[in-house]
Protein backbone atom coordinates (compact mmCIF):
# COMPACT_ATOMS: atom_id res chain seq x y z
CA UNK A 1 0.00 0.00 0.00
CA UNK A 2 1.43 3.58 -0.75
CA UNK A 3 0.74 6.13 1.51
CA UNK A 4 -0.52 6.85 4.35
CA UNK A 5 -4.66 5.04 4.49
CA UNK A 6 -7.55 7.59 4.21
CA UNK A 7 -8.57 9.29 7.32
CA UNK A 8 -11.95 9.97 7.90
CA UNK A 9 -12.92 13.70 7.69
CA UNK A 10 -12.89 15.52 11.68
CA UNK A 11 -14.25 17.47 13.57
CA UNK A 12 -12.77 21.04 13.31
CA UNK A 13 -12.08 22.61 16.96
CA UNK A 14 -11.10 26.20 16.92
CA UNK A 15 -9.06 27.58 19.86
CA UNK A 16 -10.97 30.66 22.08
CA UNK A 17 -8.68 31.42 24.67
CA UNK A 18 -5.65 33.35 24.48
CA UNK A 19 -2.96 33.23 23.07
CA UNK A 20 -4.68 31.02 20.19
CA UNK A 21 -8.02 33.01 19.93
CA UNK A 22 -11.04 34.26 21.68
CA UNK A 23 -14.55 33.82 21.84
CA UNK A 24 -15.15 37.06 19.20
CA UNK A 25 -11.85 35.58 16.70
CA UNK A 26 -11.16 31.55 17.41
CA UNK A 27 -8.13 30.39 16.04
CA UNK A 28 -7.33 28.17 13.45
CA UNK A 29 -8.04 24.69 13.60
CA UNK A 30 -5.53 23.08 15.75
CA UNK A 31 -5.87 19.83 13.53
CA UNK A 32 -6.11 20.93 9.80
CA UNK A 33 -5.17 24.93 10.27
CA UNK A 34 -8.79 26.12 8.59
CA UNK A 35 -9.78 29.42 9.37
CA UNK A 36 -12.96 29.90 11.50
CA UNK A 37 -13.58 32.31 8.30
CA UNK A 38 -13.03 29.22 6.31
CA UNK A 39 -15.70 27.01 8.11
CA UNK A 40 -18.02 29.26 8.43
CA UNK A 41 -18.25 30.14 4.71
CA UNK A 42 -18.33 26.15 4.01
CA UNK A 43 -21.58 26.18 6.57
CA UNK A 44 -23.02 28.80 4.27
CA UNK A 45 -22.84 27.00 0.99
CA UNK A 46 -23.55 23.92 2.91
CA UNK A 47 -26.78 25.41 4.17
CA UNK A 48 -27.36 27.12 0.59
CA UNK A 49 -26.61 24.21 -1.22
CA UNK A 50 -29.80 22.36 0.80
CA UNK A 51 -31.84 25.25 0.35
CA UNK A 52 -31.23 24.88 -3.50
CA UNK A 53 -31.71 21.43 -3.32
CA UNK A 54 -34.69 21.60 -1.28
CA UNK A 55 -36.63 23.86 -3.51
CA UNK A 56 -36.06 21.32 -6.12
CA UNK A 57 -33.44 23.67 -8.25
CA UNK A 58 -30.26 22.69 -10.70
CA UNK A 59 -26.60 23.25 -9.10
CA UNK A 60 -25.83 26.85 -10.59
CA UNK A 61 -22.74 28.64 -10.70
CA UNK A 62 -22.01 31.66 -7.48
CA UNK A 63 -22.39 34.25 -10.57
CA UNK A 64 -25.57 32.93 -11.81
CA UNK A 65 -27.00 33.03 -7.95
CA UNK A 66 -26.12 36.36 -7.97
CA UNK A 67 -27.70 37.62 -10.65
CA UNK A 68 -30.98 35.18 -9.52
CA UNK A 69 -30.81 36.58 -6.42
CA UNK A 70 -30.73 40.25 -7.44
CA UNK A 71 -34.07 39.60 -8.87
CA UNK A 72 -36.30 37.62 -6.98
CA UNK A 73 -36.54 38.85 -3.33
CA UNK A 74 -39.60 39.07 -1.85
CA UNK A 75 -40.12 35.81 -4.99
CA UNK A 76 -38.03 33.16 -3.01
CA UNK A 77 -38.91 31.85 0.68
CA UNK A 78 -42.80 32.50 1.30
CA UNK A 79 -44.01 34.96 3.40
CA UNK A 80 -40.98 34.95 5.63
CA UNK A 81 -38.70 35.46 2.67
CA UNK A 82 -36.13 33.22 5.12
CA UNK A 83 -34.51 30.72 1.81
CA UNK A 84 -33.48 34.53 -0.06
CA UNK A 85 -32.40 35.21 3.34
CA UNK A 86 -30.38 32.01 3.79
CA UNK A 87 -29.24 32.11 -0.03
CA UNK A 88 -28.35 35.69 -0.42
CA UNK A 89 -25.77 35.50 3.01
CA UNK A 90 -24.03 32.54 1.68
CA UNK A 91 -23.51 34.17 -1.61
CA UNK A 92 -22.42 37.52 0.28
CA UNK A 93 -25.18 39.76 -1.09
CA UNK A 94 -26.05 42.91 1.20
Amino acid sequence: MIGDPAQPPHKCEFPVQPPEGSWSHPGDCRRCGKTWAQSQTEQKMTEAQAVIADLGLIAVSRDDLLAVLAESEGFIGGKDNAAFTRLAAAVGVQ
